[in-house]
């Protein structure tokens, strides 16, 4: 019998404040162009215009959310599978979004550390009493430096991935 090869055309990546509000997505392909933007609507777009697997860590808890919202306004018909509560793959036509969690079940940065490779984290401070390791200083409002030290995180989260 032989085995299947893992096909990753595009990985993506969104960051959000308080969890749930788009501020800020990127989008890595295959042959090496990167894709980042603050507008939603345009991340969710260049995503659609991907014929292949992309993949997203964690995605079936956070980003996908982000992503079918999306689908659903836009009028775009995909089918959804789930595993419980998690969602394993998205179908949009010739796109096909995956969870790289349901392959490397631990967190990104345990599974850099496992593979070599450094994530890091973006370095704000926590404000939130959460212990959140810094993610509840993203918002909209934040200076110049933050929004750099976010991109930088966010394509490090990519190649990474």
């Amino acid at each position: 019998m032989g085995q299947a090869a893992l096909e990753i055309d595009g990985v993506l990546d969104i960051e959000t404040e308080k969890w749930s509000t788009y501020r800020l997505g990127a989008l890595l392909t295959a042959d090496g162009k990167y894709f980042e933007t603050r507008s939603p609507l345009k991340l969710f777009e260049r995503t659609l215009e991907i014929e292949g697997q992309v993949w997203a860590h964690n995605g079936g808890k956070f980003d996908f959310l982000w992503w079918i919202e999306m689908a659903i306004a836009a009028g775009v018909q995909c089918s959804v599978q789930l595993a419980g509560s998690r969602i394993t793959r998205i179908d949009c036509g010739r796109l096909t979004l995956r969870d790289s969690f349901a392959l490397i079940p631990m967190s990104l940065a345990k599974a850099a550390d496992i593979a070599g490779m450094v994530k890091g984290e973006p370095g704000f401070p926590c404000d939130c009493g959460e212990d959140c390791g810094g993610f509840c200083a993203i918002r909209e409002d934040m200076p110049p430096e933050r929004w750099r030290k976010l991109s930088e995180y966010l394509r490090r989260d990519c190649d990474v991935l």
